[in-house]
């Protein structure tokens, strides 16, 4: 993560990281013998700093609270972050600076008085006996709506708290894993058997007709095998990319958007890369290497 002061923070299974631009300056979190892995760091707009551990989840706040304690092991400091939840997951902070703690579920982050708590936000969604449910992405979109990449399907909960619930078949082998918004507001889903693309019905259509519930999201999509890609462009148009290269592999697939707006996709075998015309794949033939993880 780069922070609003322009460092470079990187989260290890050994401590937090941080580069400054000329040096590496290591920290422990919190205190002595809690758990060393870093799974999750986010400054928000305020500029405090959220860390997600091995351990559970902390807060750092760097104008109330003094940095570090005495360096110890010869090179490592303890970052003074104030214990919240013993609960693994990542944190989201949406347009109106809330903050989302998202785990096995979806939590509002309240602070009342100093005092931090999570207040579990129910979704209400169709029960899946097959699988047990958990948010894999959570992002927002342009409108306000919350896309969620769950266990369970496709969630799109509006700024009222309404929702969408698009379904899929349960399989522990092709799991949602990533979402993002596109630059021109087109919502990217990853899944192991290929990538879908929404178009989404704007709030205004949602609002009038009073559609919502449930849909089955494989039976919407229309399935896109060619190289030369057409994305959707009418409203609620729902396309799959399947028979690409690199599609079609099965393998986890995790998305990210690069500021020239390309749309980047990483899985164990390679990278591949949408420039908004065609899918580029690049694997150990161009020098990349396979290995699961986000970009």
């Amino acid at each position: 993560m780069r922070d609003s002061r322009g460092f470079l923070w990187l989260a290890t299974r050994d401590g937090l990281s941080r580069f400054d631009g000329r040096e590496f300056t290591n920290y422990e979190v919190a205190a002595v013998g809690a758990p060393p892995g870093i799974e999750h760091i986010l400054e928000t707009r305020k500029g405090v700093y959220w860390i997600g551990t091995t351990g559970g989840l902390y807060r750092f706040d760097p104008k109330h609270s003094p940095k570090t304690t005495a360096v110890r092991n010869g090179d490592r400091a303890v970052l003074n972050a104030e214990f919240v939840s013993e609960r693994r997951g990542f944190l989201f902070e949406d347009s109106s600076d809330q903050l989302w703690f998202v785990s096995g579920d979806l939590n509002i982050v309240e602070n009342a008085g100093g005092k931090v708590s999570l207040r579990k936000v129910e979704l209400g969604i169709p029960q899946n006996p097959l699988m047990g449910f958990a948010i894999m992405d959570f992002q927002q979109g342009r409108d306000g709506s919350f896309w969620m990449a769950t266990s369970w399907g496709l969630i799109r909960r509006l700024p009222d708290g309404r929702q969408i619930f698009y379904s899929v078949d349960s399989s522990p082998t092709d799991l949602l894993t990533s979402v993002l918004e596109d630059s021109v507001g087109r919502i990217w889903i990853a899944r192991s058997s290929g990538i879908y693309v929404v178009n989404p019905e704007p709030l205004a259509d949602l609002y009038r007709n009073g559609n919502f519930g449930s849909r089955k999201l494989d039976s919407i999509a229309q399935l896109q095998t060619h190289v030369e890609v057409r994305l959707p462009e009418r409203s609620g148009d729902i396309f799959k990319f399947t028979a690409i290269k690199g599609l079609d592999d099965g393998l986890r697939k995790y998305l990210f958007r690069s500021v020239d707006g390309h749309i980047w996709i990483s899985t164990d075998s390679g990278i591949i890369e949408f420039d908004g015309r065609v899918f580029h794949s690049m694997t150990a033939a161009q020098g990349i290497t396979g290995g699961p993880g986000r970009m």
